[in-house]
């Protein structure tokens, strides 16, 4: 293969083919996973407590009830409020179905691989190489299980990657300063979205000092650096502010809780070493993006790039790792393997071009196989077990209607106990006296037998005057273990 080729096969696959192609993919994508929105995963701990806050915030909001009560006798309130009320309003557009909030998340992760399509070709990266990796970020196995479970962190990361991609265009054009006040203001409501999109700050001053001037003296370049940093932190600050005016009074509740989160992540039991394996140990579902990246870093010498995915690690570390929180790393990587392919591909011998080609092939084609495939071929297959109005039909078999106020601490319960009107409590924390507090005020409770971090056990539940729900059909398969306060130790307290 000789260079001709690629430019033919530039002038074939300019930008606007490969924006096409890439829109055909993402649409092939969206409707392949809307087979299986609603079986996979079920619904999980993310999902319902990212609804559920999103309730608690809206006005009129019944606030005795939470699927995240904190110690301090009150719901949490989380920082990130917009994903969180976006999410809520999906849920009520979609008819109360978790169908809503799901396909908001999936949109969200659409619109992060468009913004690294965009953002790579403002690097330069060749357009079929951009389109190559940006599809593979959709389909990331890594990635996919968080937009499918209705998180927003693709949101987040489509906000953070388009302000990269401002920072490249405004360095090129005669007034920079207007694409990076838009950049920080991106910045800035991405702080709003998720507040894991920190992550990603280091790849923010990995562009900044990419873009700047080297023909000027060292003190020149520090001033320009600093003054463009100065410059797109004020305009993310002014976004932020505005972001959080409407909620400004919750404000100090929101860090608060926040910062709380943060501290029972990394307290006196965190062990740093471990923590670093768990960090890494999540890319073992993603090893050509791992491995691809690691070669291409050290083979172009990317250390300026590392640095930033040195540091990104250092806030995931601080943070505690978290396979959600870690996904963040993966635009690094995927910046790191575009950069190899770019300069692989421009070589004269055809080893390296092939090796870039056989290794966009296999990058999409390991997330194609994964995430297109075998993850909506399982949830199929399991479809019964995963079916979603499962756990409606199980409790109103055995409990009725109700009304009942539950102690609810299997997370797939939810969307049943808000469907037939039910109150609940589950604690934020994994705190005993917590769990009898709100034992005490409630009728039932619905546990979920495959939680090894459940902390009402049977023990607690029996010194909380509750007593396992006699079953009508003994061998029959249960999601739920399900008990009822014991008429004998008096009613629930059923204050908030």
């Amino acid at each position: 293969m000789d260079t001709s080729t690629g430019s033919a096969l530039e002038q074939i696959l300019g930008t606007g083919r490969a924006v096409r192609i890439w829109a055909i993919l993402s649409l092939v994508t969206l409707l392949v996973s809307l087979t299986t929105l609603r079986l996979s995963p079920p619904a999980w701990q993310d999902e319902v407590q990212i609804l559920d806050y999103g309730r608690i915030l809206l006005p009129g909001a019944d606030r005795t009830s939470a699927m995240s009560w904190s110690d301090a006798d009150r719901p949490i309130f989380p920082l990130n409020y917009p994903s969180c009320v976006a999410s809520e309003i999906a849920f009520r557009l979609a008819g109360r179905d978790m169908a809503g909030p799901r396909l908001l998340g999936l949109l969200g992760a659409i619109a992060a691989s468009g913004a690294m399509l965009w953002y790579l070709r403002t690097r330069g990266i060749a357009s079929w190489i951009a389109l190559a990796v940006s599809i593979a970020f959709l389909w990331d196995p890594m990635f996919a299980p968080g937009y499918r479970g209705a998180r927003f962190d693709g949101w987040a990361m489509a906000t953070m990657l388009a302000a990269c991609g401002l920072i490249r265009r405004g360095a090129d054009g005669e007034r920079p300063f207007r694409p990076q006040a838009l950049a920080g203001m991106l910045i800035g409501s991405a702080g709003a979205i998720w507040v894991s999109s920190i992550i990603l700050l280091p790849l923010v001053v990995v562009e900044v000092f990419g873009t700047e001037r080297r023909d000027l003296r060292p003190g020149l370049v520090a001033k320009g650096l600093l003054q463009r940093l100065g410059w797109i932190g004020a305009w993310a600050f002014v976004a932020l502010s505005l972001c959080f005016l409407p909620y400004a009074g919750s404000l100090s509740l929101m860090l608060q809780d926040t910062l709380g989160y943060a501290h029972e992540r990394t307290d006196s039991t965190y062990d740093l070493g471990s923590a670093i394996l768990n960090a890494l140990s999540t890319f073992v579902g993603s090893p050509v993006l791992a491995v691809g990246a690691l070669l291409a870093i050290v083979w172009r010498r990317q250390w300026a790039l590392a640095t930033g995915l040195l540091a990104a690690l250092g806030l995931v570390l601080a943070t505690g790792p978290y396979v959600h929180r870690n996904v963040y790393l993966e635009p690094y990587l995927l910046i790191a393997v575009s950069v190899g392919g770019q300069a692989a591909w421009g070589s004269a011998r055809a080893g390296p071009r092939r090796v870039a080609a056989a290794g966009m092939v296999l990058l999409c084609g390991w997330g194609a196989v994964v995430t297109l495939g075998a993850r909506n071929a399982n949830a199929f297959l399991d479809r019964v077990g995963r079916d979603p109005d499962r756990p409606l039909v199980e409790l109103r078999e055995r409990l009725g209607e109700g009304p009942h106020r539950a102690y609810l601490s299997a997370w797939r319960a939810y969307y049943a106990a808000r469907s037939m009107g039910w109150s609940y409590l589950r604690p934020f924390s994994l705190s005993t006296d917590t769990a009898r507090s709100l034992l005490s005020r409630c009728d039932v409770a619905i546990i979920d037998p495959g939680d090894p971090q459940e902390v009402a056990t049977p023990e607690v539940l029996a010194e909380a005057g509750f007593r396992p729900l006699e079953d009508p059909d003994p061998n029959a398969i249960r999601l739920f273990r399900i008990y009822v306060r014991d008429p004998a130790r008096g009613p629930a307290n059923l204050s908030p």
